[in-house]
């Protein structure tokens, strides 16, 4: 197993009880939004141009160390860093100690020393002054999880009840007396849309780890599976295969809050209200199914 050598200086914060969201939220509020992987061999990859650079060239001067007392997986080293080709700066998440991969381990073996230098706590970072933000970065990675959001209400809008044959069928169901209004439907839905989105960005701008690469394998699932009811129940008038489509969604969206949580609790806890509006969209079209056998 490779065991990555614990960052120590005089300059090293120890945030032995800070979340690591916390310090990442902090750097991007300084203007630090940009994304950056340790690579074996100590390079860098810079995830807004693509490109590599070697740990050794850079000048950071301020590092947060992450110590996890009870859990391995918490100690974490976060640095912000400068890409020298598109010159976004970010933060550069490495693990260290038993849980460390060869990539981690080969980057904080290569950071220069003054990488350790002066590094103020996360409250005063907290306070400096923001530099100003780069949107191409952040809001361009917001914008590619807002994007299939808005195609599933897109699809959602196509196959509803607004067309007056869909309509009149479905005004013809017996429904339960649970069932909301047509009216709130639309407001409910802008703001579960927006923290799925949120959600997700999130998630990607973890450090990469497996728990983040099935969390954003489960946050597609659950996307797939809420485009694909309104088709199912409105589109092809088959509340029985949409009461399906709605388990899948149900325990994807469950199962991505389970990993989302080993990454960033924020993300998971974003995706409670969509979770408990699924369970009573659920339990609405079982009932609907349930008055009506025959639809």
């Amino acid at each position: 197993m490779t065991t990555a050598p614990e960052p120590n200086g005089a300059g090293v914060t120890h945030a032995h009880d800070t979340p690591l969201h916390e310090v990442t939220d902090a750097l991007d509020r300084r203007g630090h939004d940009g994304q950056f992987e340790a690579l074996e061999g100590g390079d860098i990859a810079c995830r807004t141009c693509g490109r590599h650079f070697p740990a050794s060239g850079q000048s950071a001067d301020r590092a947060t160390r992450l110590e996890g007392d009870s859990d391995p997986s918490d100690m974490t080293m976060v640095v912000p860093v400068t890409c020298p080709h598109c010159h976004t700066t970010g933060a550069l998440i490495a693990r260290y100690g038993p849980e460390a991969s060869a990539a981690d381990a080969d980057v904080l073996v290569a950071l220069p020393r003054d990488a350790h230098r002066s590094a103020p706590t996360v409250s005063d970072r907290a306070d400096e002054r923001p530099r100003p933000s780069r949107p191409h970065s952040a809001w361009l990675m917001r914008g590619a999880f807002a994007a299939p959001v808005i195609a599933a209400a897109v699809i959602g809008s196509r196959f509803g009840p607004q067309s007056a044959p869909t309509g009149r069928w479905y005004r013809k169901l017996a429904k339960p007396p649970f069932q909301p209004p047509a009216a709130a439907f639309a407001p409910v839905w802008t703001a579960l849309y927006a923290g799925i989105a949120e959600s997700g960005y999130r998630v990607w701008r973890a450090p990469a780890d497996p728990w983040r690469t099935r969390a954003l394998g489960l946050w597609g699932a659950q996307m797939a599976a809420n485009a694909a009811f309104m088709p199912v129940f409105f589109g092809a008038r088959r509340p029985k295969a949409a009461l399906g489509v709605l388990g899948v969604q149900v325990a994807a969206t469950a199962a991505y809050m389970a990993a989302a949580r080993r990454v960033d609790r924020p993300a998971a806890a974003l995706m409670a209200p969509y979770l408990a509006w699924s369970g009573f969209a659920g339990a609405l079209n079982e009932e609907i199914v349930r008055r009506n056998p025959d639809a």
